[in-house]
């Protein structure tokens, strides 16, 4: 199945911007469903009032992120397990949803590209797009708005000046998402009781040192709530 995703290096559409790109993903898996239905471009297309090429490059590139399956070459995709879990919390709950997106994006090749070019500093979110773009046809926004993807979800982080670096040792959220509970799991909790107080647009708004130091402790909470042998 998708043997041509795993080989291939897939960038975001440069017809859509990452807001743009966000709705036609949230469409598809919304039509594909908790059954994971195959879903044609073209109706993802009208459902959202935007153009079949634009629609078509949007899926293929999350279909190499891993949230989308196809088996007809492009032509309808279905939400994977992992696609169709984001689509359940992406309006509800920023933490789960960025933790599930940072699953994915660790995973595919751009987050290595990105972190080996910070090994040596952090550096423009244009110059980061230019050198993840090399190669590849298009417009170099593409790049860009791949980076802006990877800062989305949590692999890399936005600093000052419009500057990106790679996190620091201590800022290893692979456990992390690994073992965060998801919807099913926490159905009596609220967001404030979630994140202490903060509602979820605060916490969007917290740099991404803050973010993350907030989900240890939210992770942490969790681990000491589990009986014991669980």
């Amino acid at each position: 199945m998708n043997s041509w995703r795993k080989s291939a290096r897939v960038l975001p559409t440069d017809r859509a911007n990452v807001q743009r790109q966000q709705a036609i993903l949230n469409a598809v898996l919304q039509l594909s469903g908790p059954q994971r239905v195959a879903v044609k471009n073209a109706l993802v297309g009208s459902h959202i009032g935007m153009r079949g090429d634009t629609v078509s490059e949007t899926l293929r590139f999350f279909n190499n992120v891993g949230l989308l399956t196809t088996e007809t070459a492009g032509r309808t995709y279905a939400a994977t397990e992992t696609g169709w879990l984001l689509c359940q919390v992406w309006s509800e709950d920023d933490v789960q949803a960025r933790l599930i997106l940072h699953r994915c994006f660790r995973q595919h090749w751009s987050a290595d590209a990105a972190l080996e070019a910070l090994g040596s500093g952090s550096m423009s979110v244009d110059e980061l797009g230019r050198r993840l773009h090399q190669g590849h046809p298009g417009k170099e926004r593409r790049g860009t708005y791949l980076v802006e993807w990877l800062v989305r979800a949590l692999v890399l982080r936005r600093g000052q000046m419009d500057q990106v670096s790679a996190p620091g040792p201590a800022e290893n959220l692979d456990s992390l998402a690994a073992t965060f509970p998801g919807p099913a799991a926490t159905p009596q909790l609220s967001h404030s009781a979630l994140f202490f107080g903060m509602a979820p647009s605060d916490l969007d708004r917290l740099p991404d040192s803050e973010y993350v130091e907030t989900l240890r402790r939210v992770t942490q909470g969790f681990q000491w709530m589990r009986p014991s042998g669980a």
